[in-house]
């Protein structure tokens, strides 16, 4: 296998309660077509919601659900 054939870790795991509002970007990436198609939206619209800030600034890059 190779590594970039492994999926984020958040792919494969929950939190606690199940409920974990924020997802990687990598996961988010990954989900991106089917969330499009599911939405009948455009995947390129779709994508340029997936990497956010807090505040639109603050922190490093994460992705909401």
């Amino acid at each position: 296998m190779r590594p970039q054939d492994v999926p984020p870790p958040d792919a494969v795991t929950s939190s606690g309660s199940g409920l974990d509002p924020h997802i990687s970007p990598a996961y988010a990436e990954l989900q991106v077509h089917r969330v499009a198609q599911r939405n009948h939206l455009d995947a390129e619209r779709v994508a340029d919601h997936t990497e956010v800030r807090t505040l639109g600034f603050a922190g490093g890059p994460g992705s909401m659900s």
